[in-house]
C-alpha cells in the first residue's frame, strides 16, 4: 500500500515507495551521468587558467610536503620553510603526490590533472550511490548538472589542493559504510576505518565526519562498531599525532591551533558562544547559497536579476534542511550523522566559507534537489490542477534562470576572484626569480605566503611581522593600533629575517600588508627596521626588501648606496607608487650624453661589496643596452653586469644581480644606459660588510 497523500511530499523523489519495486532504469538513464561529467571537463577547463599554483599558500605547502616526502623524508622532516612536514596539516595528500613526483619531478601540471580525475570519478559514483538509495534517475541527473556548473567545485578540480581526493575518499566511504552495513565483517570493517582515517589525513576537518559515524553506532547501540571505528582511526592517526608531539607541534596543527585559538583573546572557550552564532548566521544567510547556486561577478549586484538570484539563493538553506530531513526519514542512515556532526565542528571554525561545504558539497547538493522535490510536491498537493500547472512551469523557469544565467555569465570564473581575474602566480614571479639566486637557503623571508615564498624561492619563511600587525581576521582585535616601528622590528628581529616580501598575492588589488608595505618604502621607518628595496614589480605589484643594519638581523651589513647619491649629474625623483601603502622610494634621471646616460656612485675608500643589484632601468626613448661596473680598490673599471634592453617590468631582464666574491672591495659603481632619451634608474643596491 503507497503513502497517503498527506506524506507524499516526503517521498516525492524517491522510487519504490511503499513496497513497491523501482522501476527499471533505462540504458540511457543508466548513462545520465555522462553528459553532467562532459559539461564538468568542460568547466574545469575553462576554469583553470584563472588559478595558478602558489595563490592560495596552501597548494604550495602540499607540494614541498610531497618533495621531502618523495625524497626520503618522514613526517618530523623539515621542508625548506623550516616547518615539519606535519607541522601545519596532516600529510594524507601529499602522500598522494609522491608517485607524481617521482615520475614528473617539480612540473605542476600533474597534480592538477590528479585533482581533475578525482572529480571527474565522483559522477558515476555518486550516480550509482544515488540510485542504491532510491532517488529517481531525473533527479540524480539534476544533482549531478548543479555539480557540472558548480563554480566552486569547478575551481577545486583544477587545484593543487586535498579538497578532489577528499571528495573521492568520502564518496568511497559512503558506499563501504553500504556494505559494511549489509555484511557485517571484519574485512568491511577496516574497509570504511581507513577510508575514515584517509578523510582525516586529508583533511583534519574530517574528523566531525568520523564523531559523526561513532555517534551513529551509539545510537544504535552497536558499541562494538563505534569502538572500532573510533579506535580504529584513532590508531592510523597515532604516527602523525606523535610526531607532531616529538617536534613541538600543537596536536591540531600549528595552523589551526592559530586560528581557532589565537593568542591574545581569553581561547577557544572563551570565543566559541560567538564564533557558533556567528557561523551559523553566515551558513543561512550567504555560505550554503554560494557554495550550491553560483553566485557573483560578473552578474549585477542590484536590479531585477539581482533580486531574482537573492531569493533563489535564499531556498538553498531552506530546501537544504527539508531536504535532509526527507533524506534521513527515508534513509535513516550513517551519512546524516556525519553530516551533522561535520557541520557542528566547523562552527569553531573563525572563517566559514565556501571551503567548509566543498568537503560535503555533493551530499548537500543531494539534500538540497531532495528538498526542493519535497516543496514543490507540497505546493502541487496544496494547489488545484491550473495553479499545480503554473506553478510547476514558474519553478522550472526560475531553476533554469536561477542555475543557468550565473554559469553562462562566469563560467570561466574563479569563485575565489572575480569576473575576468586571475589569481597570483609565483612560478614566474621576478621577485621569486630574485630571491632563489640571493643568500643561502637559512635566509628567512618574512612574508604572508609562507608556503610559496618557500617553495618556489627555496628560502625558509616566518610571517611574525604579519601576523601582528594584520588589521583583520581573528587577530584584528589584538592587533589594533600595532602597526608601529617597535612592533614590526620586533616582529622582524624575532624571526631572523633577511628580506622582506609583500604584494597583492591574496587577491588581486589587495595588497598583503600595506602596513608593512609602507614603513619599508617610507625613508624614515625604513632605515628604522633596516629595509632597502631590491626590487618592485608589476607581477602581483610585489617588492622584495632586504634587511640590513643595526636594526636587523644583519647588523654588520650595509647598502652602500642607501645614502650616497650618484656623482653625476642625476636628479632625484619620486618613483610611482606600486600597490597600497607604498611611499613610491627615490629613483634618478638623467639626460643621454652621445647615447650613454651614465649613474655614478662613488666613495672616498673602498668599501666591502658582495652583492650588486639593479631593479630597474627605463629610459623616454628605446633602451639598447644596459652596463654595470665596478671600481676596484686599484682603480680599474671591471663590467660585472649587463642587459640588451630595458631592466625591470617588459624589459630585456627582470632584474641585474651579481654575487661578487667575498673580500670583494669597490671605490665605486657605475651604471651606463644606452639610450637617447632620459634614462632613469631605480633600486640599486651595493650590499656588503659595513666599516663599523
Amino acid at each position: 500500500m503507497g503513502p497517503t497523500s498527506g506524506t507524499s511530499g516526503w517521498w516525492a523523489p524517491f522510487s519504490g515507495i511503499g513496497g513497491e519495486a523501482p522501476p527499471a532504469t533505462s540504458r540511457w538513464l543508466a548513462l545520465g551521468w555522462l553528459v553532467p561529467l562532459a559539461v564538468q571537463v568542460v568547466h574545469t577547463f575553462a576554469v583553470a587558467p584563472a588559478y595558478r599554483v602558489g595563490s592560495f599558500d596552501d597548494d604550495a605547502n602540499y607540494l614541498m610536503a610531497a618533495h621531502v616526502l618523495a625524497s626520503g623524508g618522514w613526517l618530523t622532516s623539515k621542508m625548506p620553510s623550516g616547518a615539519t612536514v606535519v607541522a601545519y596539516y596532516l600529510p594524507g595528500y601529499p602522500l598522494l603526490l609522491v608517485p607524481l613526483v617521482w615520475l614528473w619531478g617539480s612540473a605542476l601540471w600533474p597534480p592538477r590533472v590528479f585533482s581533475t580525475v578525482c572529480v571527474a570519478l565522483l559522477y558515476p559514483l555518486l550516480w550509482a550511490w544515488m540510485g542504491r538509495r532510491g532517488l529517481k534517475p531525473c533527479y540524480r541527473v539534476a544533482v549531478l548538472a548543479l555539480l557540472a556548473i558548480n563554480t566552486v567545485l569547478a575551481t577545486y578540480s583544477t587545484m593543487v589542493m586535498a579538497e578532489a581526493p577528499f571528495l573521492l575518499v568520502l564518496v568511497l566511504a559512503l558506499f563501504a559504510l553500504d556494505r559494511w552495513e549489509d555484511r557485517p565483517g571484519v574485512l568491511n570493517a577496516c574497509v570504511v576505518i581507513v577510508l575514515m582515517a584517509g578523510l582525516v589525513w586529508l583533511k583534519e576537518a574530517g574528523i566531525g565526519l568520523v564523531a559523526g559515524l561513532v555517534l551513529y553506532e551509539l545510537w544504535r547501540r552497536r558499541w562494538s562498531r563505534a569502538a572500532g571505528v573510533g579506535l580504529g582511526t584513532a590508531a592510523l592517526l597515532l604516527p602523525a599525532l606523535v610526531a607532531r608531539w616529538a617536534s613541538g607541534g600543537s596536536t591540531i596543527g600549528n595552523r589551526y591551533a592559530g586560528e581557532i585559538s589565537p593568542p591574545g583573546q581569553g581561547g577557544l572557550l572563551h570565543q566559541l558562544p560567538k564564533e557558533v552564532v556567528r557561523d551559523t548566521w553566515s551558513y543561512l544567510q550567504e555560505v550554503l547559497r554560494q557554495s550550491v547556486l553560483t553566485t557573483g561577478s560578473p552578474l549585477p549586484t542590484h536590479g531585477t536579476l539581482e533580486l531574482l538570484m537573492a531569493a533563489v539563493g535564499a531556498t538553498v538553506p531552506l530546501f537544504g534542511i527539508v531536504g535532509a530531513v526527507s533524506w534521513y526519514r527515508r534513509h535513516p542512515s550513517a551519512e546524516s550523522w556525519m553530516l551533522w556532526a561535520y557541520f557542528i565542528e566547523t562552527l569553531a571554525y573563525p572563517y566559514t566559507n565556501q571551503r567548509r561545504v566543498i568537503l560535503v558539497l555533493p551530499v548537500v547538493t543531494i539534500w538540497y534537489v531532495t528538498g526542493a522535490a519535497v516543496v514543490g510536491r507540497w505546493a502541487l498537493d496544496l494547489g488545484g490542477q491550473t495553479l499545480s500547472k503554473v506553478a510547476a512551469s514558474v519553478a522550472v523557469v526560475v531553476a533554469v534562470l536561477a542555475a543557468g544565467v550565473p554559469t553562462a555569465a562566469g563560467f570561466t570564473r574563479d569563485y575565489l576572484y572575480k569576473f575576468g581575474q586571475k589569481s597570483s602566480e609565483f612560478a614566474h614571479s621576478p621577485a621569486m626569480a630574485l630571491l632563489k639566486a640571493i643568500g643561502p637557503p637559512s635566509a628567512v623571508v618574512e612574508t604572508d605566503y609562507r608556503g610559496s615564498v618557500a617553495y618556489f624561492s627555496g628560502h625558509r619563511t616566518a610571517w611574525t611581522a604579519f601576523t601582528a600587525t594584520t588589521p583583520y581576521g581573528p587577530l584584528a582585535a589584538q592587533n589594533k593600533g600595532s602597526c608601529t616601528v617597535p612592533n614590526v622590528k620586533s616582529a622582524l628581529q624575532a624571526d631572523d629575517a633577511d628580506f622582506l616580501m609583500v604584494g597583492d598575492v591574496n587577491v588581486p588589488g589587495l595588497m598583503d600588508s600595506p602596513c608593512l608595505l609602507q614603513m619599508a618604502s617610507t625613508a624614515s621607518t625604513g632605515r628604522a627596521v633596516g629595509a632597502v628595496r631590491l626590487i618592485s614589480t608589476d607581477h602581483d605589484q610585489t617588492s622584495v626588501f632586504e634587511l640590513v643594519g643595526p636594526s636587523s638581523s644583519q647588523p654588520g651589513v650595509t647598502d652602500w648606496t642607501a645614502a650616497v647619491v650618484p656623482s653625476t649629474r642625476a636628479v632625484s625623483v619620486v618613483l610611482q607608487r606600486n600597490g597600497s601603502g607604498d611611499a613610491g622610494g627615490t629613483g634618478y634621471t638623467a639626460v643621454a650624453n652621445q647615447g650613454t646616460a651614465s649613474f655614478d656612485w662613488s666613495w672616498g675608500a673602498p668599501v666591502a661589496v658582495t652583492q650588486l643589484s639593479v631593479g630597474s632601468v627605463t629610459s623616454t626613448s628605446e633602451v639598447h643596452a644596459v652596463n654595470v661596473s665596478v671600481e676596484s680598490a686599484a682603480g680599474a673599471w671591471q663590467n660585472v653586469l649587463a642587459a640588451p634592453g630595458a631592466v625591470g617590468d617588459g624589459g630585456a631582464a627582470p632584474y641585474l644581480l651579481a654575487e661578487l666574491p667575498a673580500g670583494t672591495e669597490v671605490l665605486g659603481v657605475d651604471v651606463s644606459v644606452r639610450t637617447s632619451g632620459t634614462a632613469e634608474v631605480a633600486y640599486v643596491n651595493a650590499i656588503g660588510r659595513s666599516s663599523g
